[in-house]
């Protein structure tokens, strides 16, 4: 069964994979099934309420952008004529060269904004990068704590499974350690497996 599933290529997960190994070498195949079920529905519960919990800082940011856009691109403009021989305070000054500036080179900053998204993605699949980025993310205020609670609780329930399923325990650690998802975590991990 786990050589025709790895047969499909990416079409099943490694998790999965190796669990079904696990469940043929040990005769407990049915066990294991039921095992990979409820172990998938608690990852699609907890994606669900992960997503949920990025929404609302998600539709903040898009809110704060348009709101700014509108007072540069709109607002401030409307105002320029009566601005023309007044002395101005400096932070007014800035947001009109600000205003100014997007509405003369708003071209620039899509493809400026463009080239630092393609820019982040590529520097994500370089590992000192992606290292970097994921102990930042564990780091950052409310979402750190968030993201530690996410990935504890699903190594803990994956290793629980793997180990049921009647794998050594040292190559269920080097298996749930590589469905966390955050390569700084998985570090931590490699450090504490060479000690067991």
């Amino acid at each position: 069964m786990s050589y025709a599933v790895e047969a499909q290529g990416v079409a099943f997960p490694y998790l999965m994979i190796q669990m079904y190994r696990s469940g043929e070498a040990s005769g407990s195949m049915d066990k294991t099934a039921l095992i990979m079920a409820d172990q998938y529905t608690k990852d699609h519960r907890i994606k669900g309420k992960k997503k949920s919990a990025m929404t609302y800082p998600i539709i903040l940011i898009i809110v704060t952008i348009l709101v700014l856009l509108i007072v540069y691109l709109m607002v401030l403009p409307s105002f320029f004529d009566i601005f023309k021989n007044v002395d101005l305070p400096l932070i007014t000054q800035i947001n009109i060269g600000i205003s100014h500036f997007i509405q003369d080179y708003w071209y620039y900053l899509i493809l400026i904004f463009a080239f630092l998204i393609v820019g982040f993605m590529a520097a994500l699949k370089i590992k000192k990068v992606r290292f970097k980025v994921d102990k930042l993310k564990n780091k950052t205020p409310l979402f750190g704590k968030l993201m530690i609670t996410i990935y504890t609780s699903r190594f803990a329930r994956i290793l629980c499974s793997l180990y049921t399923s009647g794998m050594s325990i040292v190559n269920a650690l080097n298996i749930a350690k590589t469905t966390i998802g955050n390569v700084y975590i998985e570090s931590q991990f490699d450090s504490a497996i060479k000690k067991i």
